[in-house]
């Protein structure tokens, strides 16, 4: 089977071809705006450098949020069109879903995973997982301070493309981890507390903040 997925929702225009369990190729292009101009010649490029035709794929896969609108509308109405014309299914997935997917399965092992990403406004979009990838709770839009009360105390492991903020730092209070944090999919340990002080260090990028170290 060969799939084609798209995500415009959030703050990059992405796409990435896939057949029997194997990535054949895929961009990520960052972007606060601009999806709708970069989509299609992305998509384009991806199927010549695959040496595959629009009727060659068997499923249009698209992120349906949360995420923002515009971005949405964008990445849906392409993935439609397309799965229309090659008269193919077309498939909708929560983009806190695919963020807790891209997480190996041995690293979940044991422990919860909690998923937050990027309203691109005040709040992130989180979502508490099992070690098994079921949801504990529905998805919210919270604060970044009140990230931690989506889990209970204990090792979590955090995977998401926006956690920190300069001014808002990762529920603050409530968070202790020796590892650093790093933004943009790469899940890393955390170990929540409800009595420890945050003291962190790190450095903004456009995808959130990067290398920030929890310490007591």
């Amino acid at each position: 089977m060969i799939v084609l997925a798209v995500d415009t929702a959030g703050a990059a225009c992405s796409a990435a071809l896939w057949r029997d369990g194997a990535v054949l190729c895929g961009r990520v292009v960052p972007m606060a705006r601009g999806q709708a101009e970069h989509l299609m010649p992305m998509v384009t490029g991806m199927a010549g450098e695959a040496g595959l035709r629009l009727a060659d794929i068997d499923l249009f896969a698209v992120t349906i949020g949360p995420g923002a609108f515009t971005g949405l509308r964008i990445g849906i109405a392409a993935c439609a069109g397309m799965a229309l014309a090659a008269d193919r299914p077309i498939l909708g997935i929560g983009n806190l879903d695919a963020a807790m997917a891209a997480v190996p399965a041995d690293r979940r092992a044991g422990r919860l995973l909690l998923v937050a990403l990027d309203s691109r406004r005040a709040e992130l979009f989180a979502q508490p997982f099992g070690s098994d990838g079921a949801p504990l709770s529905a998805p919210a839009c919270v604060a970044p301070g009140d990230l931690a009360a989506l889990v209970p105390d204990g090792p979590v492991l955090v995977t998401g493309d926006e956690l920190l903020t300069p001014e808002e730092p990762l529920a603050p209070g409530r968070i202790r981890s020796s590892n650093d944090w790093t933004i943009g999919g790469q899940a890393r340990d955390a170990h929540f507390h409800p009595d420890v002080p945050y003291a962190g260090s790190g450095t903004p990028t456009t995808h959130g903040w990067v290398g920030a170290t929890m310490s007591l």
